[in-house]
Parts: C-alpha cells; sequence; structure tokens
C-alpha cells in the first residue's frame, strides 16, 4: 500500500512538472491528483524537491547507461546502441524528457543535480565521438560541435507542439525511428567521399 500511494504521487509529480515546471507547480496540486494527502510528501520525501529527484531515481534510467563503460563497443556501434536506448526511453518517458529539458532551459538550481544523472552517458558518447575521429571513421573539425550536433538530433527532435503544423506523423515504430536516427548521426560524422 505505501509504495502504491508513494508511485501515484511521484507519477502526478511528473505529470504537473512537465506540464507546469517545478515552482508553477504546488505540493497540493500534486496531493490532489494523486489522491493523497498533502503530508504523505514530507513523510514520504521530505519535501517538494526531494520529491523531484526522488521522481529522477525512480523513472530515470542512470544504471541502464553504465553498460556501455563495462562493453568496449567501437565508437559507430557504442553511438547506434546509446541513440536507440536514448530513444526508447524518450518515447517510453517523454514527460521526464521535457522535464529535464525544461530544467536545462531554465538553467535552474537543480539542472547542476541533473546533470550527474546524464553526465555519464554523455561523456562516453563524447569518447565515442573522439575515438572515431582518432580511428578515421569519423571526420569533424570541432568535437564540441559534432557533440551538441549529435545531442542536438537525438534529444531535441519533436518536443513541443510548436512544430506539429509541420510535421505530417509518418515517425514509424521505434525501430524505424531509431534507425533513422542513427543512420542520419553516422551519415553526418563519416567522411564524405570526395575528402
Amino acid at each position: 500500500m505505501d509504495s502504491d500511494i508513494k508511485l501515484k504521487i511521484l507519477q502526478a509529480a511528473k505529470n504537473r512538472f512537465a506540464s507546469q515546471g517545478f515552482d508553477g507547480t504546488t505540493v497540493r496540486q500534486i496531493c490532489e491528483d494523486a489522491g493523497a494527502n498533502q503530508a504523505l510528501v514530507s513523510y514520504y520525501f521530505g519535501g517538494k524537491e526531494s520529491m523531484f529527484f526522488t521522481m529522477f531515481d525512480t523513472f530515470f534510467p542512470a544504471g541502464l547507461y553504465s553498460k556501455y563503460l563495462e562493453e568496449n563497443y567501437s565508437p559507430e556501434e557504442g553511438i547506434r546502441r546509446m541513440v536507440k536506448e536514448v530513444i526508447a526511453y524518450r518515447m517510453r518517458e517523454p514527460k521526464m524528457v521535457q522535464i529535464i529539458q525544461q530544467e536545462i532551459l531554465l538553467d535552474t538550481i537543480r539542472t547542476a543535480r541533473i546533470r550527474e544523472y546524464v553526465s555519464e552517458s554523455w561523456m562516453q558518447l563524447r569518447e565515442w565521438l573522439r575515438e572515431g575521429k582518432e580511428q578515421g571513421v569519423f571526420h569533424y573539425q570541432s568535437l564540441d560541435t559534432a557533440f551538441m550536433s549529435t545531442l542536438g538530433v537525438i534529444l531535441f527532435q519533436r518536443i513541443c507542439s510548436f512544430w506539429q503544423p509541420f510535421l505530417t506523423g509518418d515517425v514509424g515504430e521505434l525501430e524505424q525511428l531509431t534507425e533513422e536516427v542513427v543512420s542520419f548521426v553516422l551519415r553526418g560524422l563519416r567522411p564524405s567521399i570526395d575528402e
């Protein structure tokens, strides 16, 4: 019973934080949505901010990306696998992705802590880009530009309703979307035939 209500509170928090942001959301609203007493937020989490990070502990797959450090993937295979995992997570947890993006864009006091959740995987991506260039598999001028461009393609596609009038909805299933994004990223990183 305790874990059920705790999860209901976290789900309600995720929905509210995604739609209204952290500062625009009250504990009262979250508890109303969850059908829970407000005192339970203090009891289970110690407050709103602690609940926010418990939400990350619950819904963010931090340990999932650690496997990339354990495996010895080639740069191309590593990027392929990471893109697939990130896109699958984006489709599974769009509200968490929205919350992360809001926090980053607003550069809140919580941003540094959120960075801790994602930094291991992004440092691995950066390392694969560097290794790929060293091996002659990838060609780019600036590691920073290659890194940020790759992140942009992976993370920021179709993130808001603003773009909906320009889209046809032909994204396809996870596998098709993943393959198209991987192909796009890798084509952008590989040396062109002219070089």
